[in-house]
């Protein structure tokens, strides 16, 4: 059987990615066979970021999408299959206009909210050691903001 891998829940959502949860709700709706695992740690991970799949073979695969074109293709077309060329065209431009631009945003609003960044602490570092805790979570703050820096959207202010 598959296993996917991904991110827990936090701030009270099912699953804090929606790379994750995407490819959690595809697989589910569409019926594919697989076993849940949640990590805590994306840097487990084969390239360091979730979700991820393990096949029966024990061959990984890394990203949602994938994933999604990998399923597509060993069902015979089950998730993409109906959709003309036009259609997948506009799914392709929605879907990177959410995961390149909207999700750095999302990304944004959690990271660099001085007064939101506790619930950060509180559910993306809960098995970091107490005495600890701060000075990690605040490391990968400002490895967070270096990257938003380095995508463009950390060059506005957000307020």
């Amino acid at each position: 059987m598959m296993k996917l891998v991904t991110l827990g829940g936090a701030f009270g959502l099912r699953n804090v990615s929606p790379f994750c949860l995407k490819t959690e709700m595809t697989m589910t709706y569409f019926g594919f066979e697989f076993e849940l695992i949640e990590a805590d740690d994306p840097r487990t991970a084969p390239k360091g970021k979730m979700p991820y799949l393990i096949l029966e073979d024990g061959q990984t695969l890394s990203d949602s999408e994938l994933i999604l074109s990998h399923l597509d293709a060993v069902s015979q077309g089950k998730i993409y299959g109906d959709l003309s060329d036009a259609e997948r065209g506009i799914g392709f431009a929605f879907t990177r206009l959410a995961e390149d631009h909207l999700y750095w945003l999302m990304v944004a609003s959690r990271w660099l909210d001085d007064e939101w960044f506790h619930n950060v602490v509180r559910d993306f570092f809960h098995f970091v050691p107490g005495l600890v805790r701060s000075v990690v979570a605040n490391s990968e703050r400002r490895r967070m903001a270096k990257t938003l820096m380095l995508h463009g959207l950390g060059k506005h202010a957000f307020e």
